[in-house]
């Protein structure tokens, strides 16, 4: 691989590596490190005997958009031990390994004690052989299989029903807590490597590994074998590598998937997983001092040459087990040459075969940036900005604080400590709000403890509110409307609008760290279709009739609360004016139509409560005509066409909400903040009581 495009390599390789600091898909190590560190907190959860933990090259730091989410399903309450090793003290359901007529990589799970009151799908899959009980793999995974997923190698593959198609692979599996000596010599072979240092060693044997439900394919025992797994180990590996190593792994996955995976003869014959194993294989037998920027170019050959010397001898030795041929299955033959002769087609080529994969096209372009670290700091934004408006998934806080106290006392999450706490503060945010929610829409009877459960989650918000801004006022704003606290709202939505009006451009650059910027995250506002959450009456048509949940911006549903609040005080003209900023947001590129069709339901939804029945039916109708699936316009549509109330509005009566409101018509006077008012306005205005106790005092109880 002599051939050369540029003439300096040297050059050449730290051009290519600061194009893949500016690709979504890998960036530089901060953004890195951060992927892992929110991947983690977010995906690892331990629910229902089982523990979830994050796996695959999401976890290890890489965004590709066709990679899936790998996810390692553990069952809790069973164990697996070796051949020589005793049953250990406690209830759980223990196996044993058993090799017998297993290729390496493979075994038998054979049963040594069944608890007390064991799952059904553990007990059903339980099968007498060789008159012994052992467990069945695939019976397991055809127990464990959702109505929804598909079998995906040793996976159940869920298929989540988004815009956009994800795929989540659940690995079912079996710890087992001591290391296989007698299969893998990883403990010995390393003792004397400078990679993996001899703390890592002792880490991942300590952790043990994994069973998953999965058999040789070219064995008699397919449907009762096991495969090892150390996907644990290797999370392990991949996190300690500096950043030169993983840009080199993230080439070979570039050049597998847009290059060697285009042609047909050999598309299925390679995987992502083979590249990080040949990953493994050089970062152990090369010095350290090679894996630096500048010789980048050569650790991609290095790694090549190496995948092109095992298809040539026809042998691919797993990292963790060395007999373990991992081309046994598919790379001989017939196939075997057709690889071969592919491959070395590339190896003449030169390194200019990096020039055929679409992303990495405009490496010198990128070289000459000046503005390389704004886009990085840009990019490393934009995913903190996605990966914390994900946090409303959450469903246990106890379980984020756990992964977050894990992460702290972790050396291999090599972050600051601002991406713990921004994830720790909105998950009190979204407990906190669903708490509020369960207070706000369950009828019982008033007492002193819900007041206090009340107030202690309004100051818990307003906390987290100084940390993430606009979700902490969003959430504020939107329970203060449901209690009838109309000027608390109308404070918490003005400083969201304020915070809005600074673009992220404004500080980007500035030398801010991730936790003095998180303020400016423009978080969205989350509703869940349950119909139990915060959110104000007027769009309970939205939630009733969301497949999932309404996703709100929040420079719009901060405009739609001042208009809606403002009106119920009774600043008519001054609700008119916030209502026309929310019209000019219709064109902005962040908030506007394209993005965001349910603007025109808000607007609607003004229009139907300032008195313009016939502009809010055709703001339905645009809404309808930009996302036919959103029912709730096209119910509005039909309700105001078939006039089936003088006033849409009136239908969205607080009154369903569990306090007690008297609500008045009247002529209000014109304040001269108001300006000129004009004579038809009429003007609702409520008193609110909530449980029977007068607001003003609700609120002074309840703030700070």
């Amino acid at each position: 691989m002599d051939k050369m495009v540029f003439t300096d390599q040297r050059e050449y390789s730290k051009r290519m590596s600061r194009h893949l600091d500016h690709m979504k898909a890998v960036g530089p190590a901060e953004t890195v490190n951060i992927r892992r560190l929110l991947n983690f907190l977010l995906l690892r959860t331990n629910v229902q005997g089982f523990l979830k933990i994050p796996a695959g090259s999401k976890a290890e730091g890489f965004d590709f958009d066709n990679s899936d989410n790998d996810i390692i399903v553990a069952f809790q309450n069973s164990i697996v031990i070796q051949k020589h090793e005793g049953i250990p003290d406690g209830d759980d359901t223990v196996f044993a390994m058993d090799n017998t007529d297993c290729r390496a990589g493979y075994t038998l799970l054979k049963l040594l004690h069944l608890r007390l009151n064991e799952q059904g799908y553990i007990t059903n899959a339980l099968v007498h052989f060789r008159n012994l009980c052992y467990l069945s793999s695939v019976v397991l995974l055809s127990n464990m299989m959702h109505s929804t997923a598909r079998l995906h190698g040793p996976c159940s593959m869920h298929i989540c029903s988004c815009s956009k198609r994800h795929e989540t692979d659940f690995a079912f599996s079996f710890h087992c807590r001591s290391w296989p000596d007698g299969l893998s010599d990883f403990r010995s072979r390393t003792k004397y490597c400078i990679w993996p240092p001899d703390n890592l060693v002792n880490r991942i044997v300590q952790g043990g590994c994994h069973f998953v439900a999965i058999g040789d394919k070219h064995s008699d025992l397919f449907g009762m074998q096991w495969r090892i797994s150390f996907a644990k180990a290797e999370k392990c590996l991949v996190m300690s590598f500096n950043h030169v190593q993983l840009k080199t792994y993230a080439l070979l996955k570039i050049f597998l998937k847009e290059v060697i995976e285009r042609d047909r003869r050999v598309k299925d014959l390679l995987c992502s997983y083979f590249m990080k194993t040949i990953v493994f294989h050089a970062i152990e037998h090369s010095e350290s001092f090679m894996w630096v920027d500048e010789n980048l170019l050569n650790c991609f050959r290095f790694c090549f040459t190496m995948l092109l010397e095992f298809v040539n001898t026809g042998y691919f030795p797993n990292y963790f087990i060395l007999t373990n041929n991992m081309f046994h299955a598919n790379v001989f033959g017939r196939s075997r040459r057709k690889l071969l002769l592919v491959l070395s087609r590339y190896q003449r080529m030169g390194l200019t075969c990096l020039n055929l994969c679409p992303s990495l096209v405009g490496t010198l372009y990128w070289a000459t940036d000046d503005n390389h670290a704004l886009v990085v700091e840009h990019n490393l934004d934009t995913y903190v900005e996605k990966m914390l408006n994900a946090i409303f998934k959450i469903n246990d806080i106890n379980n984020a604080i756990k992964n977050v106290a894990t992460v702290l006392l972790d050396p291999l999450y090599d972050t600051s400590h601002d991406v713990e706490l921004l994830f720790l503060m909105n998950s009190i945010t979204v407990e906190s709000r669903k708490v509020m929610a369960d207070l706000t829409h369950t009828p019982l009877s008033p007492n002193k403890a819900q007041y206090f459960q009340i107030r202690k989650q309004i100051h818990r918000v307003q906390i987290s509110s100084t940390v993430s801004v606009c979700r902490g006022h969003l959430t504020l704003g939107s329970f203060y409307y449901s209690a009838g606290c109309y000027n608390h709202v109308y404070e918490a939505a003005l400083r969201v609008t304020s915070l809005c009006s600074q673009s992220h451009e404004d500080i980007i650059g500035k030398g801010y760290t991730q936790l003095q910027k998180s303020a400016q995250y423009l978080c969205v506002y989350c509703i869940e279709s349950s119909g139990k959450d915060l959110y104000p009456q007027e769009l309970k048509l939205e939630v009733i009739h969301s497949k999932s949940r309404i996703i709100l911006q929040p420079l719009p549903y901060a405009l739609f609360l001042l208009v809606l609040s403002s009106y119920r005080i009774g600043k008519v003209h001054i609700s008119r004016s916030y209502f026309a900023e929310l019209l000019e947001l219709r064109t902005d590129d962040n908030y506007g139509e394209t993005s965001f069709p349910l603007i025109h339901n808000l607007i609607g939804i003004c229009h139907q409560l300032l008195g313009d029945t016939t502009l809010a039916l055709k703001a339905f109708e645009e809404s309808y005509r930009r996302f036919p699936e959103n029912m709730a316009a096209s119910k509005r549509i039909s309700d105001i066409r078939e006039n089936l109330c003088e006033n849409l509005f009136d239908q969205f009566a607080i009154d369903e909400l569990d306090y007690c409101n008297v609500r008045s018509r009247c002529q209000s006077s014109v304040r001269e903040e108001d300006g000129d008012k004009d004579e038809n306005d009429t003007v609702f205005t409520y008193t609110k009581v909530m449980y029977n106790v007068d607001p003003v005092s609700f609120v002074a109880m309840s703030w700070f």
